[in-house]
């Protein structure tokens, strides 16, 4: 396991100290945890990133589709299918 020195300020760690012995936490266990969760909150705020970007480009697909099929009445044509299958 890799060791490492950080620098913050004694009003941090005086926190994090407290934090860590009301959860009965030693300091790098509290400081992994908390590692790992901002961890996890950075890659679910890319996913629902990546899932805004592929709504935005259906979005603008079927806005193109739209556009090269003209006005067409949408609940005409559902309800004709509807009909259709009685």
């Amino acid at each position: 396991m890799a060791k490492i020195n950080i620098s913050m300020s004694s009003a941090i760690l005086d926190e994090i100290d407290q934090a860590r012995r009301d959860l009965g936490l030693g300091r790098s266990e509290f400081l992994r945890r908390a590692a790992t969760s901002l961890l996890e909150a950075l890659a679910a705020e890319r996913r629902l990133e990546e899932k805004r970007k592929a709504v935005d480009k259906a979005i603008t697909i079927q806005d193109k589709i739209a556009e090269k099929l003209g006005d067409w009445d949408v609940e005409r044509i559902l309800r004709r299918s509807r009909d259709s299958r009685k």
